[in-house]
């Protein structure tokens, strides 16, 4: 089930989302709210308009497409959202979910980590504080 997401004053100076179209800022912010306790979601783009845009007859599955390849490709330095796939199923991840998201009491993911053979050189994925603590 979506908690409630926060989100901080600092997204609307990003440079990376100020230079993606404004379709792409919003389906980013939809994508802050359909990510799980680890910041971890489904990357199927018919489902993600059918979450975020499900009255809009006007916007097709190809657009979210291209606002997401926008998304994805606007800091290849420093990405705010990886997509990966396991087992065939895209899934997509925040990677500074825990800096950004503070949770009560988390619920373990159901979606698949991404694989480390996926994980860009320059990604790092921030963990949770708890096993932040761990290492």
């Amino acid at each position: 089930m979506p908690r409630n997401r926060m989100l901080r004053p600092g997204l609307w100076d990003s440079q990376a989302l100020s230079g993606v179209c404004r379709e792409a800022r919003l389906l980013f912010i939809g994508l802050i709210s359909l990510g799980d306790d680890d910041g971890r979601l489904t990357g199927n783009t018919a489902w993600l308009k059918s979450k975020l845009f499900p009255f809009d007859e006007d916007i097709s599955s190809q657009e979210i497409d291209t606002w997401l390849k926008e998304l994805l490709d606007a800091d290849p330095m420093d990405p705010m959202l990886l997509s990966y796939e396991v087992d065939g199923k895209t899934y997509l991840a925040h990677t500074k979910w825990h800096t950004h998201q503070k949770l009560n009491r988390p619920t373990p993911s159901s979606i698949p980590e991404c694989p480390p053979d996926q994980l860009p050189d320059q990604v790092r994925i921030e963990l949770p504080p708890m096993q932040r603590r761990k290492k």
